[in-house]
């Protein structure tokens, strides 16, 4: 997971740090504004990224070999049966942990703290896309 969100987190946050915002909104309503482009845009394209290449990595890595079926059909139906669980759960933790890290912490260590905060919710990850549905 580390090789997939570690690098699309850190261009979605330097994405989301100078995104358009309109004048006259302040810091506070940057970071809200900033929390739902988030929580809708990002946490959609994320997680549907995240269960294709988990089904990527399950193929090229041993134990189940090189390449051994196709990644796109499973990374699809991972995504059918799990999209709407990982985002719920997602809306229940990350709003709060991520207006946090866009009102205070700076761009610079944003990813740090994003991923010291996502050392449980990689858990829940990796448990949501090894189920057998």
């Amino acid at each position: 997971a580390a090789w997939y969100i570690a690098p699309v987190i850190n261009i979605w946050f330097n994405w989301l740090n100078y995104m358009p915002i309109p004048k006259g909104i302040n810091q506070v309503g940057k970071a809200l504004i900033m929390m739902l482009a988030d929580q809708t845009i990002g946490a959609t394209v994320i997680t549907i990224g995240f269960f294709y290449a988990f089904e990527l990595f399950q193929r090229i890595i041993p134990p189940y070999g090189l390449f051994t079926g196709s990644f796109l059909s499973a990374g699809l139906q991972s995504t059918k049966n799990n999209l709407w669980l990982t985002l719920v759960a997602n809306w229940y933790c990350w709003p709060v942990i991520n207006f946090v890290n866009f009102l205070w912490i700076p761009l610079q260590y944003r990813v740090l703290f994003s991923n010291t905060a996502a050392v449980f919710w990689n858990m829940f990850l990796s448990s949501v896309a090894n189920r057998k549905v």
